[in-house]
């Protein structure tokens, strides 16, 4: 050994390897000579097997070598190609920046389930054995598990944990990383929670961003509007993808308080006009009851996309300003440049419904709108054109857009059925030819076991006057399951015209309401089984 180390060029060299190579531990190769000779030594090895490959590169003498030397070793191997005696290398000698670049090593070929298997096993080989590992092991081992097992980085960060193992910025971002993909809302408040405490470094943008996604997938704003506050403090830039996730969390009325402190400050950035951020503030404002609020900030938006307009229509439908919905209507109608989707059309006629016969005129201007953009064959769309006709006193034009349906072979849904039901249902008894015409298309549909329809079946037949029909499904519905309590209330109802023969139908009723405990919730039935029990003597 003491002759290898007076080797100073690369002569001498050659010499001693072509009469001492089965003699010269490899180790010397790479610190004493240049990397062609160390490659040319380790080619002399080439035709031995592994395991006596590995007990030369792992020769007892190299055992308390600098860590510097064993990192350049599994260099050495790894750039040879010697990947299984890098490991071996690594297990044996419990060099830990050996690890890491076993680990980079498994990085560059791509992460398979089987090199996270064997990162994992040298990880459990070096625990056990109590090692004291770093944060940058931790952090190379924790980008493997996150692109193919995120669940093993929350092993490793309840590891680290155990182990007093100080976070870095790097575990940090893969840590942020596991929590937005495993949807981890308890590992993501921990995170927050060492953020406030206050770490030796800070955070980036990103790594945010993956807690605040979590936190609106979640509906927490308070953890939300706490993060955008450790954010403005360490001056961190909030981006239009972090405001997304804020007004999400804060969309609850629970959260209005929050929700006005993300809209204050998005009010002071150049986001208060970027139409993907307002696509999710304007509903979060509607949400916390300001939408006059909502209306302000969309008029102020110069460009808005149609998403935004069709987010505004509805909102203003869902909440009562029918009338605003349909002038937002017409103002993208005049001003937009781009047509209105099935989305637009369906919240355009939600309001007319709403309304009533007065926006008659304005469903026909709407109708024609939808055939001259040949969306007329779109099923919301037909369902939405029936029930406004029927709410605007024009059950006819309903019923004759259903028999079109059929004639275009559109097949229906819950939906359609429902609404025509609907119809037949606001006829009265002159809708009760094409209720059971319905009602044999439900069948040849196979609807007629669906719970939501046989309810709206049996109010149908009551208010056509066919009491026997609907004694008869509300039987049928009562042995497949519960029907709703306005239905019991209206079977009541008939009952009680009924007289005395419909006193053993009221009974059962009664029983079933008993049985569910509903009378405690709605005096309504209460009323109703007393003026029963009253009619039937």
């Amino acid at each position: 050994m003491k002759l290898v180390k007076c080797v100073n060029n690369a002569y001498t060299f050659k010499l001693l390897i072509s009469n001492f190579k089965h003699l010269i531990p490899f180790k010397f190769a790479r610190f004493y000579c240049s990397p062609s000779l160390t490659l040319k030594l380790h080619s002399t090895h080439t035709q031995l097997d592994l395991n006596e490959q590995t007990r030369r590169y792992t020769h007892t003498e190299t055992v308390h070598t600098p860590y510097h030397r064993d990192k350049n070793i599994v260099k050495v191997l790894l750039d040879s190609g010697k990947l299984e005696i890098a490991i071996e290398y690594c297990k044996r000698q419990r060099t830990i920046d050996g690890c890491v670049e076993v680990f980079q090593a498994f990085i560059k070929e791509g992460v398979t389930r089987e090199n996270l298997n064997k990162a994992l096993e040298l990880f459990e080989t070096y625990r056990t054995e109590f090692q004291p590992l770093n944060s940058k092991f931790y952090s190379t081992l924790m980008y493997l598990c996150n692109t193919i097992d995120p669940d093993e980085t929350v092993r490793l960060f309840e590891q680290m944990e155990l182990n007093e193992v100080e976070i870095d910025s790097h575990v940090f971002t893969k840590l942020a990383f596991a929590a937005e993909h495993l949807k981890d809302h308890k590992l993501a408040k921990k995170l927050l929670r060492k953020m406030k405490q206050g770490l030796n470094f800070t955070p980036e943008t990103i790594d945010c961003y993956c807690l605040s996604a979590v936190f609106s997938l979640h509906k927490n704003y308070e953890d939300s509007v706490s993060l955008m506050e450790y954010m403005l403090a360490n001056k961190l830039e909030i981006d239009a993808r972090c405001f997304i996730n804020f007004s999400i969390a804060c969309s609850t009325q629970e959260g209005r308080e929050c929700g006005e402190k993300v809209f204050n400050e998005l009010a002071k950035t150049e986001y208060i006009q970027n139409s993907k951020v307002l696509n999710y503030v304007i509903p979060m404002l509607a949400n916390n009851r300001n939408l006059k609020k909502a209306i302000e900030i969309f008029l102020q938006v110069k460009e808005p996309t149609l998403r935004l307009y069709n987010h505004m229509i509805n909102l203003c439908s869902n909440n009562g300003e029918h009338f605003k919905a349909l002038a937002i209507f017409g103002k993208f109608l005049d001003r937009s440049g781009f047509n209105p989707d099935t989305y637009t059309f369906t919240a355009a006629l939600k309001a007319c419904s709403k309304i009533g016969p007065k926006s008659l005129q304005t469903v026909i201007d709407i109708h024609e709108e939808i055939i001259k953009l040949k969306l007329d064959r779109e099923l919301s769309i037909c369902n939405s054109l029936i029930r406004t006709y029927s709410s605007c006193g024009k059950p006819r034009k309903s019923i004759y857009l259903f028999d079109q349906m059929v004639e275009r072979k559109i097949k229906p849904d819950e939906d359609t059925f429902n609404n025509m039901l609907i119809v037949c249902l606001s006829m009265g008894p002159q809708g009760l030819k094409k209720g059971k015409l319905i009602h044999q298309k439900m069948i040849d549909e196979h609807f007629d076991t669906n719970t939501k329809l046989m309810n709206t079946l049996i109010q149908m037949y009551i208010a056509c006057d066919d009491i026997n029909s609907a004694i008869e499904m509300f039987e049928k519905l009562e042995n497949t399951t519960f029907p709703k309590e306005i239905t019991y209330n209206t079977v009541l109802g008939v009952c009680s015209k009924m007289g005395p023969k419909g006193l053993e139908i009221g009974k059962r009723i009664h029983y079933q309401i008993e049985r569910m405990n509903l009378l405690a919730r709605n005096k309504m039935l209460l009323s109703s089984l007393i003026q029963m029990y009253s009619k039937c003597g």
